[in-house]
């Protein structure tokens, strides 16, 4: 997949990361997803997970822990062993993706709310079950991606 972009940061490894944040709440487990600002360079409008960038001296882990409170001002529990890893092109250049599994506290039976950066223009916690591969998919999440959030799901539940 080919995304459009500005030159990337000198600090910037190469690498990126993407956070598949759940919340497993008493009537249902819910998925967090985002959509990309109008103004981003990248994939504007697109609904994705958080996902980022990986700077010099960070590990992926730090990475994706750091980018999920940027993103949406929540500390997650990131189960240390990646879920998946796959290589998208960015800029024309091949950027190698490693994703987590992340875990969220319900709050009062339900998600906890989120302080979305800018980055995002919308958000919401999708419901999972039986049919959520094809209901991301009809919001134009990429499929590469829910393989992978299929699998963030495996891992925590």
């Amino acid at each position: 997949m080919e995304i459009p972009t500005k030159e990337l940061p000198s600090a910037f490894t190469g690498e990126a990361v993407v956070g598949v944040l759940l919340s497993r709440c008493p009537a249902a487990t819910y998925l967090l997803l985002l959509r990309r600002a109008p103004h981003r360079t990248a994939a504007p409008g697109l609904w994705e997970t958080v996902s980022g960038r990986v700077f010099v001296g960070e590990t992926a882990l730090d990475a994706v822990t750091r980018e999920v409170n940027e993103e949406c001002g929540l500390q997650p529990d990131v189960r240390a062993d990646a879920v998946d890893h796959y290589d998208i092109v960015r800029a024309g250049v091949p950027m190698p993706v490693t994703v987590f599994a992340c875990e969220v506290l319900p709050e009062r039976g339900r998600p906890p709310d989120i302080q979305r950066s800018d980055e995002h223009d919308a958000d919401r916690w999708h419901p999972w079950s039986s049919t959520a591969r094809s209901e991301l998919l009809e919001l134009g999440v990429p499929e590469r991606l829910v393989d992978a959030i299929e699998r963030a799901h495996a891992a925590l539940t």
